[in-house]
């Protein structure tokens, strides 16, 4: 039996991915699907707006981070971070 994952489309608020994901882009991501270290992720932290950002985990602490390096990491206790899924590809808006 497949696993089968909704895929919704993200758009891109801001340039934290940048370089990759681009601002206006459409971030496919696949909701409820587990992440790894160094995948790009949707999670909200706090209950806040979901983010995209590189996710990694060192026992209880979850760190999101972005590949811009303007923005800070965001390191939060994982029991306050909800993983709303990982991105499973990018469209480029030109």
């Amino acid at each position: 039996m497949q696993d089968k994952r909704e895929t919704v489309c993200w758009p891109v608020p801001d340039d934290a991915m940048a370089g990759r994901i681009k601002r206006n882009d459409c971030a496919m991501v696949e909701k409820g699907a587990p992440a790894s270290d160094g995948q790009v992720v949707l999670a909200s932290v706090n209950g806040e707006e979901p983010i995209l950002r590189r996710y990694s985990r060192h026992e209880d602490l979850v760190v999101l981070r972005a590949d811009n390096p303007a923005y800070a990491p965001i390191c939060a206790a994982l029991g306050d971070v909800r993983i709303v899924g990982r991105v499973a590809w990018v469209r480029c808006i030109p």
